[in-house]
């Protein structure tokens, strides 16, 4: 008899945790193909300043991931804005005197591009001028 309780009991609470995780929302994000675009300057990417060079850009949930496949990379945790893309994929930069920031990465064929926020080092520089954005198609 008090087996039987006992499996009853559990089964009881293991049907109560199935309904809990399967009532909440998981959100899941498509993982977007790599673009590679060949970027002809030094730029900053969230706290890191990475050299000119052929790179491959990812977005993983909402991480950007650069790599040139020399060691050179950066990850950088980014927002969701309205993706402008016109046709094919498109690498944004806002370009300060010769300082470049990576600010937005955009795929074709999606609703949403990936949005970078300004580090400290970017809002002092667009406090004293403006940014000009520069373009590079993948």
């Amino acid at each position: 008899m008090k087996l039987a309780k006992g499996r009853v009991l559990l089964g009881v609470a293991a049907a109560a945790l199935a309904v809990g995780v399967l009532s909440h929302a998981i959100p899941v994000e498509a993982q977007s193909q790599g673009m590679r675009v060949n970027i002809p300057f030094a730029f900053h990417v969230g706290r890191e300043t990475l050299p000119a060079g052929i790179y491959t850009v990812r977005n993983v949930s909402n991480a950007l991931w650069i790599n040139d496949g020399n060691g050179h990379a950066a990850v950088v945790l980014t927002n969701a804005i309205r993706n402008r893309a016109k046709v094919g994929n498109q690498i944004v930069f806002n370009r300060y005197a010769n300082d470049y920031f990576l600010s937005e990465a955009r795929w074709s064929g999606y609703s949403e591009s990936r949005g970078l926020t300004k580090t400290r080092f970017e809002l002092e520089l667009a406090a004293a001028m403006s940014p000009q954005p520069v373009l590079a198609a993948a």
